[in-house]
């Protein structure tokens, strides 16, 4: 039996990839996982078994993990993830005050992370004897839904694939400080450049992977690579209406979203968590009258690619002087 109370993810990149590192470098605990091991076990495909599995008659089709952990945001301890998220070379550190604060710029790249992965540490906090924590070797990182909402810190749901999981001992995790979780009453929202007073936000980015690549010779899958799905990055908005929303929409009026979170201080300056989405699209009718009371755009968009730059930036300023 476990209450989830001892519950934590922990990863350290591994190359190359597929191979487990340990210890894991850095820790956060779990708002919710659906993190599951693969053992797929197949019925042999001939005509004379009545049944269609028969004790013998099976064979190990794949081995792997699919699927995710949620977590809540914080300006330290998110590097490695995002890197990864954002693909090779992504990351751009800078110091912004001597010994004191550095700038993490991520710029979504058309190449992968190649030979690289994560190795994943889940601890359930369920009664697995000397061996209660789910290793994941080869996890890479497909898609990152980071949603915001005054009412509760940032959370950001992680999917993706890895190689092969076991079963290893728990470790003694260390967890960032609350006092640096990214709350919801720390951001401001900007479009095209002006402020504008946000419900909530929702905003995917989607790598299109093929998670479940094979090639002969091996029951695991392969290092995942771009599928037939195109990347995308995409998300929600929920705000008091306004009638220009209409008009962007109704025109197919691009705009910039910006989002800023601004933390405690920092030296002289503060933590900072920003994403900049240069230009967005409107794909559906904004707002309807559903009751009486303020009325409310509700509308999904799309970012897309600018003919110069990139279709979205995330950076961080904090403690960290280098990705890790």
């Amino acid at each position: 039996m476990g209450f989830g109370a001892n519950s934590y993810v922990g990863w350290v990149e591994e190359s190359p990839w597929g191979t487990p590192v340990t210890p894991a470098t850095k820790f956060f605990e779990l708002v919710a996982e659906d993190l599951s091991g693969i053992r797929t076990r197949t019925p042999r495909l001939v005509i004379r078994n009545l049944d269609d599995a028969l004790e013998g008659q099976l064979y190990d089709e794949k081995n792997g993990a699919e699927g995710g952990f949620t977590i809540e945001g914080n300006y330290g301890g998110l590097l490695r993830p995002f890197e990864h998220l954002f693909g090779d070379a992504s990351a751009v550190t800078a110091i912004v005050e001597t010994a004191i604060s550095w700038s993490h710029s991520f710029t979504l790249k058309d190449t992968l992370m190649s030979g690289k992965g994560l190795t994943l540490y889940l601890d359930t906090d369920t009664d697995a004897g000397s061996t209660p924590v789910k290793q994941v070797t080869g996890y890479k990182i497909n898609s990152c839904r980071m949603s915001f909402d005054p009412k509760r810190n940032a959370q950001f749901q992680f999917s993706g694939a890895g190689k092969d999981f076991a079963l290893v001992a728990s470790q003694s995790p260390t967890f960032p400080g609350i006092a640096n979780a990214i709350g919801g009453h720390q951001l401001t929202v900007e479009i095209d450049d002006v402020v504008r007073p946000v419900d909530t936000i929702e905003l995917t980015v989607d790598n299109g992977m093929d998670l479940d690549k094979r090639v002969l010779g091996s029951k695991s899958i392969a290092e995942p690579v771009r599928g037939g799905a195109k990347r995308a990055v995409s998300g929600t908005i929920q705000m008091d209406a306004l009638q220009a929303d209409l008009t962007k929409f109704r025109a197919r009026t691009l705009f910039k979203l910006t989002l800023v979170h601004l933390g405690p201080a920092l030296g002289a300056s503060n933590y900072l968590f920003t994403v900049v989405l240069p230009k967005c699209l409107i794909e559906a009718d904004p707002y309807h009258v559903e009751n009486f009371g303020v009325v409310k755009a509700n509308f999904p968009f799309r970012a897309l690619k600018p003919t110069s730059g990139e279709r979205i930036t995330a950076s961080f300023v904090n403690d960290e002087s280098a990705v890790a």
